[in-house]
């Protein structure tokens, strides 16, 4: 037999209270909207474009995480530009930390997320695109592209100069001495280099080789398809391309081109702050940008009498 259960009674909601639930209610997407906003400006990251093929062992960060680095930078923790750390430090090394240096005290960014590139072309395509704000180093002018904006002068031109190397078994390249002597050989580079490619070109050689990849440079030299390449100046020999090369004393080859650092489109910021930082450490009696570029090695001293093969 069905029973009737008595059906049970509803309350009637208090006008006030109905009125604060409905301020709460609409209170919530207010506070939502707030809080996503305050954490947006919050999380201010740039996006820097480095070389997926370097690692930064000073600093122990990478664009791909190789042998354990990190691939995101804190602004806070940047090293100043000229700090005793990275006396001897790699080039790169000590731009990334110059740059950072601006943009932590321009309060432009709290980190730095790196993203890998393969080569240069396609950092500058990527950075044209807007997919990051900038790339971690230096390039020359000339591969700067068309849409990107770049720094004032950072390496002027004539400052960085590179020596002339050959593998051990070529006692033949080992004992030029003369400009003349040295033009009858041929000169090899990497091929994506292209500033490296023209400056051969300028000097007037027999011909000009050029490679896929740095590792394949000492075969073709050992072998007698190339002559010699250029490489740090400073070094007596180097094994910075998978096998020994030696310098052949006597020689410099200076670069016709100056080097700059390069943003993305719209990232005028970044761009005056960059330009306004290279002034003031311009400034004399010290310049403390070229000093930090002599103590990563970069520009040298000390070979003035050493024969500029560019030169006429």
């Amino acid at each position: 037999m069905q029973k009737n259960f008595p059906k049970p009674l509803r309350r009637a909601v208090p006008l006030r209270s109905r009125l604060r639930l409905l301020a709460l209610s609409l209170m919530i997407p207010v506070f939502i909207v707030s809080f996503s906003q305050t954490a947006v400006a919050e999380d201010r990251v740039f996006r820097v474009l480095l070389d997926g093929n370097k690692v930064f062992p000073t600093l122990g960060i990478s664009a791909t995480g190789i042998d354990g680095s990190t691939t995101s930078l804190e602004v806070k923790d940047c090293l100043e530009f000229d700090h005793e750390t990275l006396i001897s430090a790699l080039r790169f090394e000590m731009e990334l930390t110059m740059i950072c240096n601006v943009v932590r005290d321009a309060d432009l960014a709290d980190r730095f997320e790196f993203v890998p590139y393969p080569n240069l072309n396609r950092a500058v395509a990527d950075l044209e695109a807007g997919k990051a704000d900038f790339v971690g180093e230096s390039v020359f002018r000339s591969e700067a592209g068309q849409v990107a904006l770049a720094s004032d002068t950072m390496i002027r031109i004539g400052d960085f100069e590179v020596g002339v190397f050959t593998t051990p078994n070529r006692l033949d390249v080992l004992s030029t001495v003369t400009q003349e002597q040295l033009r009858m050989l041929s000169g090899i580079t990497v091929r994506a280099w292209t500033i490296d490619v023209q400056t051969l070109n300028g000097m007037g050689l027999q011909s000009v080789q050029t490679a896929r990849s740095l590792a394949s440079i000492p075969p073709m030299i050992e072998s007698r398809r190339a002559d010699f390449t250029l490489s740090y100046l400073d070094r007596t020999e180097t094994d910075h391309m998978g096998s020994m090369l030696v310098r052949v004393d006597g020689f410099r080859v200076s670069f016709s081109d100056e080097r700059v650092f390069i943003f993305s489109p719209g990232n005028t910021s970044l761009q005056e702050a960059m330009n306004s930082f290279i002034q003031t450490n311009r400034q004399n009696p010290v310049d403390r940008i070229q000093d930090a570029y002599k103590n990563s090695g970069f520009i040298v001293e000390g070979y003035d009498a050493w024969i500029d093969a560019t030169k006429p």
